[in-house]
């Protein structure tokens, strides 16, 4: 093979098969250490203090290692990798009614965790007790926003995004929105 290693796209720059491995470790590890050591890490029954900072570590790490794949491999080769990997998870295309369902459910199911987390000091449960099923509870919301967002899909989105769009409406333009009186302006003659 030859010095230099090519990505599939026509766009991204050659690169050496050393700086190529070195990049795709730390896309690899980029994603490993946010989503799977630090999810695991409560699990390990250390102090809490402990907990919390190896936590953050494997967060920030995963953060730096995105930030050293971007500059080994290049910006358009994460934007490739960023670009497939949004596709996967949220289709362009319409969703069926099922999928359509189990995501508002889940979306605002996202909100319960929140309620029965600030009901824990009033069921009896000890500081321990409590530091254990507050960290789940919350995980848990995250973990059925993070789903439900995924799987109402970008259509879902962009309804929800027009709901804050600004537009006057009233009897001081006509009953016209503040856009299409400006549209109906710059079309005239």
């Amino acid at each position: 093979m030859s010095e230099t290693q090519t990505q599939g796209s026509a766009g991204v720059a050659r690169i050496g098969r050393v700086q190529f491995g070195l990049g795709m470790t730390f896309l690899g590890l980029s994603f490993v250490l946010p989503f799977v050591v630090a999810p695991i890490i409560p699990f390990l029954g250390l102090e809490n203090d402990l907990t919390v900072t190896l936590v953050t570590i494997a967060v920030v790490s995963g953060e730096v290692c995105f930030i050293l794949t971007a500059m080994l491999l290049g910006k358009s080769f994460v934007k490739a990798v960023k670009g497939k990997a949004i596709e996967f998870l949220a289709p362009t295309g319409p969703i069926s009614r099922r999928r359509y369902r189990i995501g508002l459910a889940l979306f605002v199911l996202s909100i319960l965790p929140l309620y029965i987390n600030a009901a824990l000091p009033y069921a009896g449960f000890g500081a321990d007790d409590m530091v254990w099923w507050s960290w789940r509870l919350l995980v848990a919301g995250e973990v059925f926003l993070i789903v439900g967002g995924l799987a109402l899909g970008p259509r879902f989105w962009d309804r929800l995004g027009s709901l804050f769009e600004y537009a006057t409406y009233g009897p001081q333009n006509g009953g016209e929105t503040a856009t299409a009186q400006a549209g109906s302006r710059t079309s005239s003659p």
